[in-house]
């Protein structure tokens, strides 16, 4: 499987597991072009061409999708109906793997999860894009803790293609994600994680749940709609919830609260039943019934799960038909007498009922806490009990333990089986592991799956550096230090060095450039090391081309050129492994053509180029131009003309020579210099009587004849 390479570029590291449709086959894999790692999902021919259309449409609407807490799609492929999605890689484990094994998280952690998934559903739904099937195994948490969302806006469409449904005909995208991000904090808090895998449906909250907050549980039910609840409508008010949640456990405030407040007393109604404490009695005014609201906050479960219907008992007297009181007589003072007493009484129960529910509370003492074992549990274990029995966890400073395993605790403070008062704090001390690790094998391994491998023995003072090899695979491991096995401190300081594949050429050197007439120019340079061809670049007048490439010799001709005009050249290497980059450039200008080309033969003959520095040393004959009425031959000649720019005023200026001989006056030069360049141009001319003309600046600076 490790071998596998799909479209000729991935290079299947292996398998992706937790996907939801067991047919959309998911892979870890290495793009073999640029060496980055992606995940690579598959769509199989049997579903059909008709529904890999429809599956690569939705994926190419979705691909914009660019959110922190949203796994991005970057590419997609069409293969012989086959269709391939490539995503971006996320090192972790999916949601529905991490509640099997530590669930039930700290209260902490399940929010921010839930907080990062809805941020994600959120900027999907923003742009009109819904997931549909949200399971656990659609969310990844990373190792660094990020929260991503896999297949909004087309994870449905490839359930739906194996006839599956994540929802109902009236139930919309939007509320059936909701519902589905509610069990799953269920799940994460209770360690119901039977729920992983399968779709939303709505359920009452377990016995499990009824150790959460309030809050919390108000939260899941109005995610779900359950228990007469008025679900979120959007993703902006669970998410004001999670974070009011969230600013509660960091700043230790309560989360007694419910995130509808008249919902609040079914809840606790609800809690009050399933504890066992009495059912509610209501009192009802004669031949008044009472109202549904009323009717549903008192139907109670009984203990074999029916319903229990209201009890409406009638107050004292209410029904009783009240007999004709004759008027007090003022004047009987037993009268008087008997009304003082009533009155007295009923003070009296009044004082005693204030005193018993305001003053008792303030004397009262709780219960003592018998502190739980804490030893051999993980931190995290040890802060969900404390939360469940109401005391406190504070850090001792963590010490390397080669007795006990990372993150356990093997002290505590008070002991097991002391007493402390509700909310007073228990100190454990948590192990960092073994002083000493063994040293990972990280030779043939990839970057990431080294510094995986480092992480995984928490060493963290790592160095990687690349060079080149022969033999080993871009991305590879080449070597390591220190090696294999070898017992080091997890302090130490690990390098490893990454291949970089196989070295590409060395750069062309010595590029020469000569024109050989008005229109052609041959080049040659020297051979470069594991060069296996090259390319010749031409530049002329801002316009690039390739003008030769996959040449095996080191030397060219480029032809149908113009004439008196000026020219650029660069040569790359190139090998398996890639090019070199370009050569240095030649300059090379193209000479003039002649308007009556002279005939070779005895009144012809080309005169050598000539030394010295502004066209100097170049001696004119005295016979007169071509032209006149002397039989002296023409000539074809050659000069250099050198020329430097002043050094004030600086800046850039612009360099002009013109040339006059038999043929015309030509502009041989034209380029842009800065103050105190040295120019240094060869001219080739035609006639016995030549003129040169230097302009600085579009002005005459200098004029010579040769």
């Amino acid at each position: 499987m490790a071998d596998e390479l799909i479209l000729e570029r991935f290079e299947i590291l292996g398998r992706i597991a937790g996907v939801a449709n067991e047919r959309l086959i998911a892979s870890k894999a290495r793009d073999v072009v640029d060496g980055r790692i992606v995940s690579l999902y598959e769509f199989p021919s049997e579903l059909g061409r008709e529904y890999l259309t429809e599956a690569a449409r939705a994926i190419l609407l979705a691909s914009p999708l660019v959110h922190k807490n949203i796994l991005t799609v970057s590419q997609t492929y069409t293969e012989i109906d086959r269709l391939f999605v490539v995503t971006e890689y996320v090192n972790g484990i999916t949601l529905s793997e991490r509640i099997r094994r530590v669930a039930p998280f700290t209260l902490a952690v399940a929010v921010e999860i839930a907080l990062g998934a809805s941020q994600g559903l959120r900027a999907g739904d923003a742009q009109g894009f819904q997931h549909g099937c949200l399971t656990g195994d659609d969310i990844t948490v990373a190792s660094d803790g990020r929260v991503k969302v896999t297949g909004i806006g087309w994870m449905e469409t490839a359930l739906r293609a194996s006839g599956q449904t994540a929802f109902g005909p009236t139930e919309s995208r939007l509320s059936a994600d909701i519902a589905s991000l509610g069990n799953l904090m269920q799940s994460m808090l209770t360690d119901t994680s039977s729920l992983s895998g399968q779709y939303w449906i709505a359920t009452e909250n377990s016995a499990n749940s009824e150790h959460l907050p309030l809050s919390i549980r108000g939260i899941i039910d109005k995610c779900s709609g359950s228990d007469g609840w008025t679900t979120y409508s959007e993703y902006v008010d669970l998410q004001t919830d999670l974070t009011k949640v969230r600013e509660c456990i960091k700043l230790g405030r309560s989360l007694d609260w419910s995130p509808e407040p008249e919902a609040r007393a079914r809840q606790e109604s609800r809690t009050s039943v399933q504890l066992g404490t009495p059912k509610t009695v209501l009192a009802a005014q004669e031949n008044s019934p009472p109202s549904p609201a009323t009717q549903r906050g008192t139907q109670f479960a009984m203990g074999n799960g029916e319903v229990e219907k209201p009890v409406i008992v009638p107050v004292d007297g209410a029904t009783r038909k009240k007999k004709k009181s004759s008027p007090v007589d003022e004047r009987d003072p037993s009268t008087v007498l008997w009304l003082t007493i009533k009155i007295l009484a009923v003070l009296f129960v009044l004082i005693a009922a204030v005193s018993y529910f305001i003053i008792a509370p303030i004397f009262s003492v709780p219960n003592d806490i018998s502190v739980p074992n804490l030893v051999g549990k993980t931190y995290d274990e040890a802060v969900r009990i404390s939360q469940q029995q109401n005391f406190k966890i504070d850090e001792g400073e963590s010490d390397y333990n080669s007795n006990w395993p990372e993150n356990q605790i093997y002290k505590q403070d008070p002991r097991f089986g002391s007493s402390i008062k509700p909310g007073r704090s228990v100190t454990v001390w948590r192990s960092k592991g073994p002083r000493t690790v063994s040293m990972p094998d990280l030779v043939s391994a990839t970057a990431d799956r080294a510094l995986k491998e480092l992480q995984d023995a928490t060493i963290n003072d790592v160095t990687s550096t690349e060079e080149f090899s022969d033999t080993v695979a871009k991305g590879i491991v080449i070597s390591q230090q220190p090696p294999a096995n070898a017992q080091v401190m997890r302090s130490a300081s690990v390098e490893f060095v990454v291949s970089k594949g196989k070295q590409p050429p060395d750069v062309p050197t010595g590029l020469d450039a000569q024109p050989v007439g008005p229109n052609q120019v041959v080049l040659k340079w020297n051979a470069s090391s594991r060069a296996s061809n090259y390319s010749v670049t031409r530049t002329n007048d801002g316009n690039t081309n390739i003008v030769a490439d996959g040449l095996k010799v080191t030397q060219f001709t480029d032809s149908n050129l113009l004439a008196n005009t000026s020219y650029s050249y660069t040569v790359t290497a190139s090998n398996a492994s890639g090019p070199s980059g370009p050569s240095d450039t030649a300059l090379v200008i193209t000479p003039a053509a002649l308007t009556t080309p002279p005939v070779l033969g005895d009144h012809v003959r080309v005169a050598p180029v000539s030394g010295g520095s502004d066209m100097s040393n170049a001696t004119a004959p005295s016979t007169p131009a071509l032209g006149g009425t002397d039989s002296a031959p023409a000539e074809m000649r050659q000069f250099v003309i050198r020329f430097r720019v002043p050094r004030h005023p600086r800046g850039s200026h612009r360099v002009k020579f013109q040339v006059q001989d038999a043929t015309g006056s030509t502009l041989a030069y034209d380029e842009q210099h800065q103050a105190g360049d040295r120019i240094a141009e060869p001219i080739t001319a035609f006639g016995n009587k030549i003129t040169f003309r230097i302009f600085l600046d579009s002005k005459l600076v200098k004029q010579q004849t040769k």
